[in-house]
């Protein structure tokens, strides 16, 4: 029984006695916090990423991200194609406003935010709602969605274009 209590605390074996750590252990995982004076970042470091699915990186949820992607007009309206260019979609309903430079119509809160990737299409807005009876004015016409802010985006700053006529 010795020689079996011996073979087992000579490094060879399993042991009670951890010995000294072997060269081809894992190292420790590294310190999760920053010692208090650790130097800043250098001048020359990239700026944080500001990217839609950087806040999920982060632990925040994904965000829709609204544009405009066009406004089209016919000979008796016009139309407003709006997409969802971020990570997710999002409850709730928001207004496309249409804006002239004497009028401005905004939508019934009536549109849905479109799946990532998606577009979508107002119906016809009259072009007298903007002043233009004969759909044929010369003038620029500035399309907003989601006008009164009613839907959390990942960019708020990207909501509206300006078309000229």
């Amino acid at each position: 029984m010795a020689a079996a209590i011996a073979a087992c605390g000579d490094g060879t074996g399993p042991s009670a006695d951890a010995g000294p750590a072997r060269a081809d252990a894992p190292p420790p995982p590294p310190d999760a916090a920053a010692p208090p004076d650790a130097p800043p970042p250098p001048p020359d470091a990239p700026p944080p990423d500001a990217s839609p699915d950087a806040a999920w990186r982060d632990g925040a949820p994904p965000l829709p991200d609204l544009i405009v992607r066009g406004v089209t007009r016919t000979t008796t309206a016009y139309r407003v194609e709006f997409c969802n260019d971020g990570d997710a979609t999002a409850p709730g309903r928001f207004r496309v406003e249409l804006a002239a430079p004497e009028q401005a119509y905004a939508t019934p809160a009536a549109f849905a935010v479109p799946g990532p990737g998606a577009c979508a299409v107002t119906g016809d807005i009259t072009c007298g709602l903007l002043g233009d009876p004969g759909c044929d004015r010369s003038f620029a016409v500035t399309a907003r969605v989601d006008s009164d802010d009613a839907i959390a985006e990942a960019d708020e700053s990207n909501n509206a274009v300006v078309v000229t006529f």
